[in-house]
């Protein structure tokens, strides 16, 4: 029994930092996290309706989200023991935007992750090799076919104008 109670007080007297990751929770009944994974194109019709200036700021025209598990593993342990820890991570993944202006520039991608934020569904992505985030509410209309399901991006905060995107 001695032992145990060398081993019990060397760890209060000499504490373990443990690293905190992130952590996904995937859950079935999560509409976003289930149909989000493929390619979207822009709705053009209905985008106009919701943000009719947005080809003019934006130039995305095109977006694909992966579900892919491993990213978590590479988010900065920074976030993660920070600012995320109260977030429960649905997906993780893989966002690839397509621009349509005249350049034609290369696509782009960026490492997600899909949470909720004041009860909206809410991507968080980083750049700038992981150093810098941003983030979107977003929102998905799921089709009796998935091939009619329909996705809305919005802006950091709930007074922002979405955009509408079809699957390709």
């Amino acid at each position: 029994m001695a032992p145990y109670n060398v081993l019990l007080a060397l760890l209060f007297l000499f504490p373990i930092n443990i690293a905190a990751q992130c952590t996904l929770t995937p859950d079935t009944e999560n509409v976003v996290g289930t149909q989000l994974a493929g390619d979207w194109t822009i709705n053009l019709d209905l985008t106009n309706q919701l943000w009719p200036d947005f080809m003019e700021w934006v130039e995305v025209t095109g977006v694909s989200f992966t579900n892919n598990p491993e990213i978590v593993d590479t988010l900065p342990e920074d976030d993660c023991n920070s600012w995320m820890i109260d977030f429960q991570l649905f997906q993780s993944g893989e966002m690839t935007f397509k621009f349509g202006n005249n350049t034609d520039p290369e696509p782009v991608s960026y490492p997600f992750v899909l949470s909720s934020l004041s009860g909206n569904p809410h991507l968080i992505y980083w750049l700038d090799d992981m150093t810098d985030t941003e983030s979107f509410n977003l929102m998905l209309a799921r089709a009796d076919d998935q091939n009619n399901d329909l996705l809305f991006l919005g802006g950091d905060f709930n007074s922002q104008p979405f955009s509408a995107w079809k699957r390709v």
